[in-house]
């Protein structure tokens, strides 16, 4: 259990409680062939201190008057009533060997949950502010992981181990107060690419952006409309909407991970897999406009349109973002090392203060196999720190990288 305060709270004399707890239990060779069997559970609290200045109006520099630079109050209002978001998590699950330890499984079910969540809403601009600083709201993060492990060769010479990790998740915001209303948050290019909100019911990792929608006489929305409809509808009554049109959040992401060894020279491997997960190509809007797509001459669902002319027509200067929306699922050769132990009787005079020697030959970035358009699904152009982790504007190629080295023990 651990008690915190801080100067940063609203209330500095207050101490916060975050208790954590766990336990297990080991079934030792419950069935046969089963060497244990554990099933495990944990709950854990932590708290999140309120930014610098969180609780206070503080100053910033404004424009120069003679020369000298000026100082106003600060666009974002502290909030002296404000206090630690909190994160409760509660995690079951259970770890299992077989077979003599050659097969062993994991599984993990988990509930996080962020309450009192430190937001910055924004306010009127009449108001001569940007945003206030509040707890509101809860923000819910589930999943599971699972993986099985085994060892499908192991002989005097040579050994193979191999492991499979799954894991998935989803995020939803929850009971945001009406004071709150929905705010996009993150770097971002606007709804003409899509960009992420904080609204009560959605998801954090969806994306909201421009879409086309069918209006009636009075102007209400019957229906979202499909993709290119500015063109290939051209007799019906459109107008814009901003809406959720897709998810950054992958359905599910997996590794292997592969190690084997023949006498003294090893080989080992990491697969990674992701499946799902929207990006907003900017890069391949930018080619279409210049006419320089690889594929832009390619056949459309318009016949009197090119592949290229086609997309950036329908995407109607960022009316319609789903056009240059795209599947980001890949397969990814993340690694592979190869290494070599160097018998004792290649030292030579070194053999009795040298006890070991190997030599590695390190590649990364080898071979990524997706039928994204751009250059690297993962890139992302506001880094991993933001919120918003699903824009692709012009990235440098991700480049492969190749190692060589080696460990001398004495």
């Amino acid at each position: 259990m651990r008690g915190d305060r801080s100067s940063a709270n609203g209330d500095r004399e207050k101490w916060f409680v975050y208790p954590r707890a766990s336990a297990s239990y080991l079934f030792d060779n419950p069935l046969p062939r089963i060497d244990n069997f554990k099933l495990r559970a944990a709950y854990g609290r932590t708290g999140n201190r309120p930014r610098y200045a969180d609780r206070d109006v503080t100053l910033a520099a404004s424009n120069n008057i003679e020369g000298r630079t000026t100082l106003v109050a600060a666009q974002v209002v502290g909030n002296p009533k404000i206090t630690p978001e909190t994160l409760n998590a509660t995690e079951f699950g259970f770890d299992a060997a077989l077979f003599r330890q050659r097969l062993t499984l994991e599984g993990t079910v988990y509930n996080r949950k962020i309450t009192d969540q430190l937001l910055q809403p924004v306010v009127a601009n009449t108001s001569g502010l940007s945003n206030l600083v509040v707890n509101a709201g809860e923000l819910s993060n589930k999943g599971y992981e699972a993986s099985i492990a085994a060892i499908p060769v192991q002989t005097g010479d040579f050994n193979w181990n191999t492991r499979v990790s799954y894991q998935s998740n989803k995020q939803e915001i929850k009971g945001l107060p009406t004071y709150v209303p929905p705010f996009a948050v993150g770097g971002s290019f606007g709804a003409s690419w899509g960009r992420n909100y904080i609204r009560a019911g959605s998801r954090t990792t969806a994306i909201w952006g421009n879409a086309p929608v069918e209006v009636d006489a009075s102007g209400k929305v019957v229906r979202i409309l499909p993709k290119g409809a500015w063109i290939t509808q051209p007799n019906v009554t459109k107008s814009v909407r901003d809406t959720i049109i897709g998810d950054a959040n992958p359905d599910y992401q997996m590794f292997f991970t592969n190690q084997l060894s023949y006498k003294r020279l090893g080989l080992s491997f990491l697969v990674d897999w992701r499946q799902g997960g929207d990006v907003a190509n900017m890069t391949h809007t930018l080619f279409d406009e210049g006419g320089q797509s690889r594929d832009y001459d390619a056949k459309s669902p318009v016949d009197s349109l090119s592949q290229g002319e086609y997309l950036y027509a329908a995407w109607r200067g960022g009316t319609d973002a789903r056009m240059y929306l795209e599947d980001g699922s890949f397969v990814k050769l993340r690694e592979v090392s190869l290494t070599l132990d160097i018998p004792a009787r290649y030292y030579g005079r070194l053999s009795g203060k040298v006890t070991n020697l190997r030599l590695q030959l390190l590649a990364r970035n080898l071979a990524t196999w997706t039928n994204y358009w751009g250059l690297d699904p993962e890139f992302n152009n506001f880094g991993n720190t933001n919120l918003n982790r699903f824009i692709d504007l012009a990235p440098y190629p991700p480049a492969k990288q190749f190692y060589f080295g080696f460990d001398v023990g004495f």
